[in-house]
């Protein structure tokens, strides 16, 4: 088994394991629909506000693998998000504000609401 191979499994048992109940479903942009796992969070950054006062702001966040496994038809599927497509997590629809892949098979969309 490859060094890649190995970043792969522990990626997906990751992502399992910490799975957004009742997963994540993305539509791209020709209205394909896939259902996923993926970590959801809403990461408090802290802004600086132009008088110097802090602002704490949550940026939504979805982590997913490249290539998944769809968790309806069990098919394997490789993704590729953009900026605008939808996202939805826990009935809430998001669209895609940026797409941040970390170099390991995960990518990273910030989200905002829509």
């Amino acid at each position: 088994m490859s060094f890649n191979d190995l970043v792969s499994d522990m990626n997906a048992t990751i992502v399992s394991a910490f799975n957004e109940d009742g997963g994540v479903v993305y539509t791209d942009a020709m209205s394909n629909v896939r259902n996923l796992e993926g970590i959801f969070d809403e990461e408090g950054q802290v802004a600086r506000m132009a008088g110097g006062e802090q602002v704490i702001v949550n940026i939504p966040i979805v982590t997913l693998q490249k290539t998944s496994i769809d968790t309806v038809t069990g098919l394997e599927v490789t993704i590729d998000p953009q900026e605008e497509e939808l996202i939805t997590v826990d009935g809430r629809n998001w669209k895609i504000r940026d797409v941040v892949p970390d170099g390991s098979g995960l990518l990273e969309l910030r989200l905002k609401l829509v």
